[in-house]
């Protein structure tokens, strides 16, 4: 009798680092910041380009173009860290962008061996990763943790600043912000937020709504429909209806969208576009301002509220609120095949 072995699936996050396209397991990705000045330490390997203080936490910051050959380059505002975790250990992975949540079976990976040559070894990649038309490169999570865990033991930290006077302002200040340790409170006084740009203004999605992140691509046009209904895409073999909500909210397009915020409301799973995904923050009760106290006249619309993110004012979207707005605009111009 053959025993048949069930290939297992796995969530992984994508990211861009320069023209190449890595993906980590998703599980061990302890949380995503935007990235901070760095403190250099001495006697530090050319790939690890500092360190940062993470609510207590000092992170070595590994740069994956200077451990595979790709030289140096200056940081720029829009970059990121990844921090991942395992046993107890914390480093953080400077990327370029973030790409997408995937879920990849265990058969889409190739073994990395079958493309080295022979005698060559390959320290930090694990595999290529095959999904849809786009290959990966597989991190050797434990392999980083490991030599970048060795980099900072019994270092001093020195300062490190190339960037220019304003660019030093804000990485610095984002360096505070991170290192902040939080006094004990109570964390069901927070809810968190997707924060996105709509019509150049900021607005808050709640994160438990949010499936996932993904870029905008070239969809597919729906005959007959309103005009907030941008299209549809095929989102890993399902039909996604994908909505321009900007018209509905009164706002008038400042870019055009980029990327899409997948979301589930109930038993509806659809996609808005937006022009940028900005921020995940968590807001605490105190910061929040209710919806009666938003609307003079008591009506409630799609906003439950507001909340202040240093000087920018956030606005606060309920989609069950929304939603059944757009099914009813909708409803009388989808194919029937199309559920909201």
């Amino acid at each position: 009798m053959r025993l048949r072995i069930e290939s297992m699936e796995h969530n992984y996050l994508s990211v861009g680092y320069r023209e190449a396209k890595y993906v980590i397991l998703a599980h061990i990705v302890q949380e995503i910041v935007w990235l901070p000045e760095l403190s250099a330490i001495e006697e530090q390997p050319s790939f690890i380009r500092g360190i940062f203080n993470l609510r207590g936490h000092i992170v070595p910051v590994v740069d994956l173009g200077m451990r595979f050959g790709y030289g140096s380059e200056k940081h720029l505002l829009e970059h990121r860290v990844v921090v991942i975790e395992n046993n107890a250990r914390r480093v953080g992975i400077l990327v370029h962008e973030l790409i997408d949540l995937v879920a990849v079976e265990d058969e889409a990976i190739e073994e990395v061996d079958r493309y080295q040559l022979p005698g060559s070894e390959a320290k930090y990649i694990r595999g290529v990763v095959k999904q849809e038309d786009s290959l990966y490169l597989l991190l050797n999570f434990e392999a980083l943790l490991n030599d970048a865990a060795e980099a900072v033991l019994d270092h001093s930290a020195t300062p490190e600043s190339k960037p220019s006077d304003a660019e030093a302002a804000i990485f610095h200040n984002r360096a505070l912000e991170l290192a902040l340790v939080p006094e004990d409170e109570d964390v069901s006084d927070h809810a968190d937020f997707a924060l996105v740009r709509l019509g150049g203004e900021l607005f808050g999605l709640a994160v438990e709504i949010v499936h996932e992140f993904i870029h905008l691509p070239e969809l597919t046009p729906i005959p007959c429909s309103p005009s907030h209904i941008a299209g549809n895409m095929n989102l890993r073999g399902d039909i996604l209806t994908v909505i321009d909500i900007r018209t509905l909210l009164g706002l008038q397009a400042q870019q055009a969208a980029t990327e899409i915020v997948v979301l589930q409301v109930d038993d509806n799973v659809f996609g808005i576009a937006v022009e940028a995904i900005d921020d995940v923050v968590s807001f605490s009760a105190g910061t929040m301002t209710s919806v009666d106290q938003v609307n003079a006249d008591g009506t409630a619309g799609w906003c439950s509220g507001t909340a202040k993110r240093g000087e920018q004012v956030v606005s606060l979207i309920d989609m069950r609120r929304l939603l059944p707005q757009l099914q009813t605009r909708t409803a009388s111009s989808l194919p029937s095949t199309i559920n909201l």
